[in-house]
């Protein structure tokens, strides 16, 4: 495994002042950046262009989900009755509130309803650890919670200020109720969106009405859907690609396509739905995922009928996009997506054109998107040509950038500067390394820092690193990432235990960081050492931390031998995958740092060698050797 590394050359640019060559002007320097085209921005909310859509086609399906379907009038009533719940409440522009609903029509309505307001909202996942939900709540200072039971008795507080939604009544029975007329300016935050923090906490990155208005008119003739189309939403509402599968789909008069229960968002159910011709536009879809479903699509022989997909969220890489092209039908549009939360979302794009060749290792991330400037700097903060081939940082002009952070103005101030060529334009530092390409198009080409993107999910190392120091066993400790032999990038953590602590146990160590991080930043490897190597300056020097073992890591519990020859299959499948020796039959699959991709795999090379049916819920569910190998037993 390779460590992710941070050049010298690139630290230098992130502390370095933007700044011209030698008798360069501003007007130069201006010239440097490449701008998407320019179209205009209708000067309204989000909710208004749901709202045009509901007087066009008030009878037309809004929602699918669960064999219930719920028209565009329908869905505008109830968020219109819980819209007017919130103003008697109190809410109001500038408010925020706080949804903590299961995914189904009740959170797309609410989403609408707080918009309808005049609100923001900020969405809390009850499976969360406890206090990264109130830093949340406190950070974005919600004075409304939007929820329903079962979650709410999630919450690590009592909000005095609580909706709870009945989900056992569908929107469908809601009474007429008109319209809010609150007359909101589309320059207020619409939602707010945390990401990963170096400091131990998540960023608060509000969004405006205008930034995602522009957003999804510069998607418009592309990835954006019609009418005619069902767009699946398949991303987690506390990330913000949400946003553009459920307003995508609405703002357009799309069907959206609700995947109420966790089984149906398995790779295999996906994959099938897919095969089915429901879906016709995918319009998040990270590639790790994708990878998994194309895995249960070349299983099946299972063809996709989508008129587009569009994909984003880590690097895509071309074996991947030609697995993918043999897959969906010649008319089918794939594009290969950037962006960043703070951008609102996506930046650059670039389509994979059937006359594309598909050659070389990565995907590029394209140009950009229409309002959306981007430059390069070099390593001393001037401005890249597209002649050099020279990697810089990212930099992003243009209706999506955000104004800062949440409660940070430190952070804000470095992050989000003034144009350097005076253009008075705000220019969001992105952090992410990227060469221009001959043709034009952008190529990713790592970070200036520590942050990380395994399986599509964004993360600081600080933060991880702040939750496995504040463990009173641990008394130094660094996450990083490295590549399996699979190619998969995992995460890594390198621990030092505090003198006399006695053992450290992964498993105790897991359960306690489930309640400081969310299960997606939760290390898969750990690694004990007696120190951290260091720099002659006294840094952790991440190049000489050793390789990960391929063993069993430290458990409470006893390792356990196989006993029958289906245990001892699964255990050499589970080897293979988790890529890790001695693996014992009762060693529960998360302790060894399994999560719901490897499952995938797992449950695909179960199906293979032992002809059954088995999906990836059933190994989330049964997360043991024994527990799989009685499941299989009784199909047998």
């Amino acid at each position: 495994m390779a460590h992710s590394e941070q050049p010298k050359r690139v630290l230098r640019a992130c502390l370095n002042p933007c700044k011209m060559r030698a008798g360069n002007t501003a007007e130069d320097g201006r010239r440097m950046w490449k701008a998407g085209r320019k179209i205009p921005v209708p000067d309204v909310t989000v909710h208004k262009l749901v709202e045009e859509q509901v007087r066009q086609r008030p009878s037309e399906v809004a929602l699918v989900g669960s064999a219930k379907r719920t028209t565009y009038g329908q869905l505008n009533n109830y968020a219109n009755g819980l819209a007017a719940t919130l103003l008697r409440r109190g809410v109001g522009q500038g408010s925020i509130v706080a949804i903590a609903l299961p995914r189904g029509p009740h959170m797309v309505a609410a989403m609408l309803a707080v918009l309808k307001s005049g609100a923001a909202y900020v969405f809390l996942d009850p499976t969360y650890p406890q206090s990264r939900l109130k830093f949340m709540r406190e950070n974005s200072s919600a004075n409304v919670l939007v929820t329903a039971e079962e979650a709410a008795s999630r919450m690590p507080f009592a909000h005095p200020n609580t909706i709870l939604l009945d989900l056992d009544m569908a929107p469908g029975h809601a009474p007429v109720v008109p319209d809010p007329k609150e007359e909101i300016p589309p320059g207020r935050v619409a939602y707010i969106v945390y990401t990963s923090g170096s400091t131990g906490d998540p960023k608060g990155v509000p969004i405006t009405h205008r930034s995602l208005v522009g957003y999804l008119v510069a998607g418009a003739d592309e990835t954006e859907p019609h009418a005619a189309d069902t767009v699946l939403q398949l991303v987690n509402p506390s990330f913000d690609p949400c946003q553009r599968e459920v307003f995508g789909a609405l703002s357009a008069g799309a069907s959206l396509y609700l995947l109420d229960r966790l089984d149906e968002r398995t790779p295999e159910a996906v994959a099938r739905l897919l095969s089915s011709g429901e879906i016709t536009v995918l319009a998040a879809m990270a590639p790790t995922m994708l990878e998994a479903m194309l895995a249960v699509a070349e299983e099946e022989d299972l063809r996709w009928r989508l008129r587009v997909i569009a994909i984003s969220g880590e690097p895509l890489y071309m074996p991947t996009l030609r697995r993918l092209r043999s897959r969906v039908t010649d008319d089918c549009r794939i594009f290969n997506q950037y962006g960043m939360a703070e951008c609102t979302m996506i930046s650059t794009r670039w389509e994979a054109l059937r006359s594309d060749p598909l050659v070389g290792s990565q995907a590029p991330i394209g140009r950009p998107i229409p309002n959306v400037e981007i430059v390069l700097l070099d390593d001393e903060g001037r401005p890249i040509g597209q002649d050099t081939g020279e990697a810089g940082e990212l930099l992003v002009s243009g209706v999506g950038v955000a104004g800062g952070y949440l409660g940070d103005p430190v952070l804000s101030q470095r992050k989000f500067v003034a144009d350097p060529f005076g253009s008075g334009n705000t220019v969001y530092r992105t952090g992410d390394l990227a060469r221009w390409l001959p043709d034009g198009n952008l190529e990713y080409a790592g970070r200036t820092d520590l942050q990380a993107k395994p399986r599509g999910t964004r993360m600081e190392m600080g933060e991880i690193d702040a939750g496995l120091l504040s463990y009173d066993k641990i008394q130094q400790a660094v996450a990083t990432t490295a590549s399996d032999p699979h190619g998969d990038l995992r995460l890594v953590a390198y621990v030092v235990p505090a003198p006399g602590s006695g053992p450290l146990f992964v498993d105790e160590l897991r359960a306690y960081l489930r309640t400081r991080l969310p299960s997606s930043r939760i290390p898969e490897i750990f690694v004990e050492i007696s120190e951290l190597p260091v720099t002659p300056h006294g840094k952790v020097d991440r190049s000489r931390l050793p390789e990960p073992v391929r063993e069993r890591p430290p458990l409470t519990y006893p390792l356990v031998l196989p006993s029958t020859q289906v245990e001892e299959t699964l255990r050499s499948i589970w080897s293979d995958v988790l890529g890790m020796d001695s693996i014992g039959v009762t060693d529960d699959f998360f302790d060894l740092g399994g999560h719901p991709y490897l499952a995938a795999r797992i449950a695909m090379r179960v199906r293979t060698c032992l002809r059954v049916s088995i999906n990836t819920g059933d190994v989330l569910q049964a997360p043991t050797i024994q527990h799989l190998a009685k499941l299989i037993e009784e199909q047998a």
